[in-house]
This record gives structure tokens, C-alpha cells and sequence, in this order.
């Protein structure tokens, strides 16, 4: 692996695939860290950035809900060589984890396993959730060169808040904790909250009167505020328009924009003037928020708190652009 074939090779990146079906002591975490921690180390004095598994958890537990906290449980063994892998992660620039316990865990943990794929092919998984992997891995390399979304453009009726205000009132939308539809909203609004102090930035385009739409984002239910949101566009312009005219003024290009919009015919208006922004298909409420955590859009490889403290004060990213056109990963298995 470290002979002069990698460095003539000179990858970009290497990834370094492995499963707990591939841990070979299980009797002691600290021996298993280092063998992969070696790896790591001559790696590193080359300078590749590198993408490590961390360790899904078995299918079985032999010791029941024991297994979890016993220092000879093989669950408690994965958190504790996990848990090692992360310190790592946080004191070392260009290593990067792929997530796989939460993957499999999200999956399922008897759908990610399957023995016979395991016995006759030497899969860590089920062959039908290989892509949902090979997208985990994508999501990083991309966000490495730059090319996550950036910013947020965001209707207001029945996709910030329940009805449609200019009808019913402000005091009548749905959002808070009075009603389930109301919750699922206020869900959906802290998540969009959370995104933004990581330097997503959040747009409002909305065909409605401004004055009753402000009343809206002003409400005592509301948890988003005005003040949330860099630009808002609020009228009754196209909205592929105004989309333009705030990507114009963030200084972004439509790639790195999401549109979010309950009525499939903006949707559709959105699509045809203007491909290259990520227009989100007719969605219920209760699905915005999964469909945007598992798109990988987001994903966040480097953020000091330094990098959110800039962040959070400009709220201004800048559309990076990826200058190598030939990206060599190296993989090893």
C-alpha cells in the first residue's frame, strides 16, 4: 500500500473502505485504532485528504441490552473504536468519516446485513443499499471541491406555515405546538434555522401581499423571524424572476440554489427558466425536512467556529468552483 506506486498514482484522496465485519481484535479497542491510525499517519505526510468508514454496528447481541454498556459487548467495542476514530477526526485537518453506522442504523440494521451477500460476494451490506453508500461517499468529495448548495429560497404559504394567510389571517396560520400539522411546521422551521447558523442562506420568494406576509413572519408563532432570512421577495412577480434577481444580489449561480414550494405549477415555472436550481417535488410537510437532510445538499466537511462566527455575520458564501478536472481517488479495501 505505501510503496512508490502511491505516490505515482498521487490521488487526491484515498478512501479507506472497511466494516466491523473487517475488525480483527475484537478483545481490545485501543490495538484495533491503532492499526487503522498507522494508515492514517504515513497517509497524512503525504498530504491526501482521506475518507474513513467509522463502524456500523452488528445484527445481533449476544449479551442483549447488556451488550450496549459491558466492556466485552461487541456494541459497547464499536462505540468505544468509534468514539476513538472521531477524536481523531476533530485534531486532524483532510481526514473526513463516512458515516456508515448512522447509514445502516437509518436503513435498518437486519436490511443492511445480509450473511449471504457477505459469505458469497464479500458485501458489508445488502447489494440493494450499495448506493445509498456510494452517495454517502459522493456527498463528501463533493462538499470538499465546493459544490454543496448554498442557499435556500423558501414559499411561505403551506410551506413555512399551514393555509394561506392573505385568507384566513395571521392568526389563523398553522404553526406551533396546537395543532400536529402546526408542530410539524415549527419542526421544519427550526431545522431551517439550524442550517442557516452553518451558513446556508435562507430566501423568501412569495407571491403574496408584503404587508400580510410580514404580519405572517412577525407572528408570535412564528420561529423564524424578518431577520432570518437575507432577501424576500414578496410579490407577485414570476417566481424564476425573483429567484434571479436574489441570486444577482448574493452573488450566486442558480446551482447552488434550492427552491421549495408547495404548488407544482411554480415548481414547474421554476424548472423550465431556470435548470440549474434544485427545485423540490410536490412534498407534504412532514417530508420537507427528511428530503433535505438525506440529499447530502448541506453536506459539512470543514466549519470552525470561527468559519460559523463569519458565517452568521456576512451570511454570504461564495460560489466555489472546482479547478481540477481529473479527481483520482484512491480506494482501498
Amino acid at each position: 500500500m505505501f510503496d512508490d506506486s502511491l505516490l505515482e498514482f498521487n490521488p487526491d484522496i484515498v478512501f479507506i473502505h472497511t466494516s466491523s465485519k473487517n475488525i480483527k481484535n475484537w478483545s481490545n479497542a485501543d490495538i484495533e485504532f491503532n492499526y487503522f491510525k498507522e494508515i492514517w499517519q504515513k497517509l497524512s505526510t503525504h498530504n491526501f485528504k482521506i475518507i474513513q468508514n467509522n463502524f456500523e454496528m452488528p445484527d445481533y447481541r449476544i449479551l442483549g441490552n447488556k451488550d450496549v454498556y459491558d466492556k466485552s459487548g461487541r456494541l459497547n467495542f464499536i462505540h468505544t473504536l468509534n468514539s476513538k476514530m472521531y477524536e481523531y477526526a476533530q485534531n486532524n485537518t483532510s481526514f473526513y468519516i463516512n458515516d456508515i453506522n448512522y447509514l445502516s442504523a437509518s436503513i435498518g440494521l437486519e436490511k443492511w446485513h445480509n450473511q449471504e451477500h457477505w459469505a458469497m460476494y464479500k458485501y458489508m451490506s445488502d447489494v440493494s443499499y450499495i448506493p445509498d453508500y456510494c452517495f454517502s461517499v459522493s456527498n463528501i468529495i463533493k462538499s470538499l471541491y465546493g459544490k454543496n448548495k448554498k442557499t435556500i429560497m423558501l414559499d411561505l404559504d403551506n410551506t413555512l406555515w399551514g393555509g394561506i394567510i392573505g385568507d384566513i389571517g395571521e392568526n389563523k396560520i398553522e404553526v406551533g405546538m396546537e395543532t400536529p400539522m402546526g408542530e410539524m411546521y415549527l419542526y421544519f422551521q427550526q431545522y431551517l434555522k439550524e442550517l442557516s447558523k452553518n451558513g446556508v442562506i435562507l430566501n423568501i420568494v412569495s407571491k403574496n401581499d408584503e404587508k400580510i406576509a410580514l404580519s405572517g413572519l412577525n407572528s408570535n408563532k412564528n420561529y423564524l423571524k424578518p431577520e432570518d432570512f437575507i432577501s424576500k421577495r414578496i410579490n407577485w412577480m414570476p417566481k424564476s424572476e425573483n429567484i434571479k434577481s436574489i441570486l444577482k444580489e448574493i452573488n450566486l449561480l442558480p446551482e447552488s440554489a434550492v427552491f421549495i414550494d408547495d404548488n407544482q405549477i411554480e415548481q414547474d415555472e421554476v424548472r423550465q427558466n431556470l435548470p440549474q436550481v434544485e427545485v423540490l417535488n410536490s412534498l407534504s410537510i412532514e417530508n420537507f425536512k427528511k428530503y433535505l437532510d438525506k440529499s447530502g445538499f448541506f453536506e459539512c466537511t470543514i466549519l470552525s467556529e470561527d468559519d460559523k462566527k463569519k458565517l452568521n455575520t456576512i451570511k454570504l458564501i461564495s460560489c466555489a468552483k472546482m479547478k481540477k478536472q481529473n479527481l483520482q481517488i484512491m480506494m482501498i479495501i
